[in-house]
C-alpha cells in the first residue's frame, strides 16, 4: 500500500472513532444548534454591558481595562440606513440611470425588521457589504459630477473598471436632501479584487485603483468632517490607533 493511501485510511479512522466515541447527546445537540437557512433565528443582543465587562484584557503597561460606550449610548447612537447605487463609467451606464436613481428617493438600505430566518440575514450581510458607503464623503460636487459624465475623462483616470463597467470604489446615492451623490464605498472599496476575467470578488484582497478627479474629490468629505470635530487628522488617527500605554 502506497504512503498516501495508508495516511488516508489513518485519517478515516480517526474520524470514526472521533465519532463513535462522541456521546449521542452531544451529537444530537451539535447538530440542532445549527438552524436550517429557512428557520426563524433568534439574533443575539450585539452590545451587552454584562458581557463587555469582561471582554478586554487591561492595557499592557498602565494595568486598566479599555472603556466601552454604554447600552444606552451605543443604541441612541443614529443609524445611517441609506441604500446606494453602483457607480458606471458613462460608456455603460444604463440609460436613465440617474433620473431612474432619482425617483426612488431616499431608500432605507436593508429593512431589519423582515429579517427573519438564517438566509434573510446572510443576504443582508451581502447587502451591507456591498452597498455600505462613507455618508460623510457625499457629494454632488459639480468636479466629480462632469467627470462621471465623461467617458473619455474616466478612460484615462484609472480608476478600477469591472468588467460590468462598474467602478466599485464608488456609489451613488440619493440622500436625504433629496439629491444625488456620489461616496466613496466603504467595505466593498478595500475588500473586493477584480478578476481576471473582470468580474469583482467581494470580499477578496483588494486591488482596486482609483483617480484623483474621482475618490480625490470624495475624500475631502473626510478633511471637512475633522474640520466640524474640530480636530487634526494627526489627532484622528492617534484616536484610532495609538497606544498610549507605549513610554
Amino acid at each position: 500500500m502506497q504512503r498516501p493511501d495508508r495516511l488516508i485510511l489513518v485519517l478515516l479512522w480517526v474520524a470514526t472513532a472521533v465519532f463513535l466515541t462522541t456521546p449521542t447527546e452531544l451529537r444530537s445537540t451539535a447538530q440542532t444548534k445549527s438552524a436550517s437557512p429557512s428557520e426563524k433565528v433568534v439574533v443575539p443582543k450585539i452590545w451587552d454591558a454584562k458581557q463587555l465587562a469582561t471582554w478586554a484584557t487591561p492595557l499592557a503597561g498602565i494595568n486598566i481595562p479599555a472603556n466601552f460606550y454604554s447600552e444606552e449610548e451605543y443604541y441612541a447612537a443614529p443609524i445611517d440606513n441609506l441604500r446606494t447605487y453602483p457607480v458606471y463609467a458613462p460608456d455603460k451606464e444604463p440609460k436613465g440611470y440617474r433620473e431612474w436613481m432619482l425617483k426612488q428617493g431616499p431608500q432605507r438600505l436593508i429593512e431589519p425588521e423582515k429579517l427573519n430566518t438564517e438566509r434573510d440575514w446572510i443576504e443582508a450581510g451581502r447587502v451591507v457589504f456591498g452597498g455600505l458607503d462613507f455618508p460623510v464623503t457625499r457629494t454632488d460636487d459639480p468636479r466629480i459630477m462632469k467627470f462621471l459624465s465623461d467617458a473619455e475623462a474616466v478612460r484615462k483616470g484609472g480608476d478600477a473598471i469591472t468588467r460590468d463597467g462598474i467602478l466599485p470604489a464608488l456609489r451613488w446615492t440619493v440622500d436625504r436632501d433629496g439629491k444625488l451623490k456620489v461616496a466613496l464605498a466603504d467595505c466593498s472599496g478595500c475588500h473586493s479584487r477584480i478578476m481576471p476575467d473582470g468580474s469583482l470578488l467581494l470580499g477578496a484582497q483588494g486591488n482596486l485603483t482609483v483617480a484623483f478627479e474621482s475618490v480625490g474629490v470624495v475624500v475631502e468629505g473626510f478633511t471637512k468632517d475633522l474640520e466640524h470635530k474640530g480636530i487634526t487628522i494627526n489627532q484622528a488617527e492617534y484616536a484610532a490607533y495609538g497606544m498610549p500605554w507605549l513610554k
